[in-house]
């Protein structure tokens, strides 16, 4: 009688334990280009948690680059799927010459972005990024393009981030002078990097965002942390 009580309760833990995963899975979706929020981490995952997006009043130039997977991106690939509970889209084998290729989304005029975020209509959104320097902009998407969308975009004029009308960012492609919506696949988005900000201030000395950082350092003269731009200015002045 102990033993089956014993099984009993590792059966309820179990069980236990696969719900939980099931929640982390659920909530987890990647985020889209363009956007802020916070590397969150617990025992059980770990979630870019969003709080928002620039409106962006024009648009924004994005670079897009198509590369063959390799053995670490199939990996990352690989994990998404097995996260979310999906089928894999590809057969990946190492030894063969011409393997499946995902599209890397990227965002290109970050003097265009600055200029936007600093705006008025983004003060909300910049609070943000002031009050705490681990709020990050995602820079980078990848992701496995149906064939269709794939063969477009190689003949595509450009690439632009832009504001819809409800308020949602989205991604647009340019061809003969007309641009058009493209929808990416969310199921399909297996990667991102992000993109941290360098302060300084404006003639009225409050923060404002200089540059972007991709590899956590600013430079001289600005600050990851916008806390501490009083203390550049003394130090300055010193």
């Amino acid at each position: 009688m102990k033993q089956i009580y014993v099984f009993i309760c590792i059966l309820c833990l179990l069980n236990s334990c696969n719900s939980i995963k099931s929640i982390a899975i659920n909530d987890g979706a990647l985020p889209f280009l363009g956007t802020v929020g916070k590397q969150e981490t617990n025992l059980l995952k770990s979630n870019f948690v969003p709080v928002g997006s620039p409106t962006l009043t024009k648009p924004i130039q994005v670079t897009v680059k198509t590369i063959p997977f390799d053995k670490s991106s199939n990996k990352v690939y690989e994990t998404s799927k097995e996260l979310t509970g999906s089928k894999s889209a590809i057969t990946y084998i190492d030894s063969l010459p011409n393997k499946p290729k995902y599209t890397v989304f990227s965002l290109h005029n970050k003097v265009g972005l600055k200029e936007v975020i600093n705006q008025e209509q983004n003060q909300e959104l910049k609070n943000y990024l002031v009050a705490d320097s681990d709020y990050k902009i995602v820079s980078t998407i990848s992701v496995l393009l149906t064939s269709d969308l794939a063969m477009e975009i190689s003949g595509a004029d450009g690439f632009f981030l832009s504001t819809d009308s409800n308020g949602l960012l989205q991604l647009e492609i340019l061809n003969d002078n007309q641009k058009r919506k493209i929808n990416i696949p969310q199921e399909e988005l297996f990667d991102y990097t992000v993109m941290g900000v360098c302060w300084s201030e404006n003639r009225y000395g409050k923060p404002m965002i200089e540059t972007f950082s991709e590899y956590g350092k600013c430079p001289k003269g600005t600050e990851k942390n916008a806390n501490k731009l009083n203390e550049l200015q003394s130090s300055l002045k010193l």
